[in-house]
């Protein structure tokens, strides 16, 4: 049967209450769910690279040579901008 995909048809079936299940709330659970087990993977990522740089044995850049370097790459990349 077109537009009756396999979602759908899930999607479709009776709830608990024995009415049928609203796509869109489904939807929204869904999207809820992935939101959040996406910003548990992204935490866990981020404190793992941010605990990786501090355990990180190079020495350290003084923040004036990064300062000076930086400012030199956004000075061309406002002077392209402006072209």
């Amino acid at each position: 049967m077109p537009g009756h995909t396999v979602q759908n048809r899930l999607l479709a079936r009776k709830s608990d209450g024995g009415r049928p299940r609203d796509p869109r709330t489904a939807g929204k659970i869904g999207n809820q769910m992935l939101r959040q087990l996406g910003a548990r993977t992204h935490d866990a990522w981020f404190r793992a690279k941010v605990r990786e740089a501090l355990d990180d044995p190079r020495a350290g850049i003084p923040h004036e040579q990064v300062e000076a370097h930086f400012g030199k790459r956004r000075a061309v990349a406002i002077r392209k901008e402006q072209r």
